[in-house]
């Protein structure tokens, strides 16, 4: 994980152990490899778009699926592909034009799809903490932001706890746990947004949990379960 991807950080990976790998092999590998592998992309991709809910990954464009089997296993499956720019054509026509099922993404230009109702937006509990937590760590006295992050805290704890629940179980057990905790914080969220100044940095947290909360509680549904990130 140190080394990541890049052929120059293999390259001194494998320099560490005394092996001298020319640039111009480390390419010729990886395009040998590429052929290779392109053989499976259309039945992996054909698999991704037949799971219930697929997301982005920090690499542009890589995306992962997970489907929970009758089981309790989850398959998890992960693809890279690349385009000229982030326009949203080039995001529509590379993957997700055949996808109507539940997207987790937070790049903006998803909303049309979500608007056409071509896919199902599922909000990330992550990037909503994210924002409560930057203005936490900077009050010397604990307020609303702390306040709001242990009400997050509570939501992690019941999806530890339920995480690896069979599939007939896990819905259950959110909508008995979770529930519950997520319609007390809505509650709370409305009641203290009242009065913030609005291009406060707590008012845009505090913004950014209302407007995307039925993204955000959409973890909680049967057809969508992997995990509340």
């Amino acid at each position: 994980m140190v080394d990541h991807l890049p052929l120059n950080r293999q390259e001194m990976r494998y320099a560490r152990r005394c092996v001298h790998l020319p640039h111009a092999t480390s390419c010729e590998w990886k395009l040998a490899s590429a052929k290779l592998l392109s053989l499976l992309l259309p039945s992996l991709r054909a698999h991704q778009l037949r799971a219930p809910r697929t997301a982005r990954l920090r690499v542009i464009w890589a995306r992962a699926s997970a489907t929970r089997m009758a089981s309790g296993s989850i398959i998890r499956r992960q693809s890279c592909l690349s385009s000229p720019s982030r326009v949203q054509e080039h995001i529509r026509l590379l993957y997700l034009n055949e996808y109507k099922r539940y997207l987790q993404d937070e790049y903006s230009g998803h909303g049309a799809l979500y608007e056409r109702g071509d896919s199902i937006e599922v909000g990330c509990w992550a990037h909503c903490r994210r924002r409560f937590f930057e203005f936490a760590k900077d009050q010397k006295e604990p307020g609303l932001a702390a306040q709001a992050l242990q009400w997050i805290a509570k939501l992690y704890v019941i999806e530890s706890r339920v995480k690896d629940q069979a599939p007939d179980i896990k819905p259950a057990a959110l909508k008995t746990d979770a529930l519950p905790v997520l319609a007390q914080f809505l509650q709370w969220i409305e009641a203290n947004s009242i009065g913030l100044l609005p291009r406060a940095p707590l008012a845009k947290a505090f913004g950014y949990a209302l407007r995307h909360w039925e993204a955000l509680i959409r973890y909680t549904e049967s057809y969508c379960q992997t995990t509340m990130l």
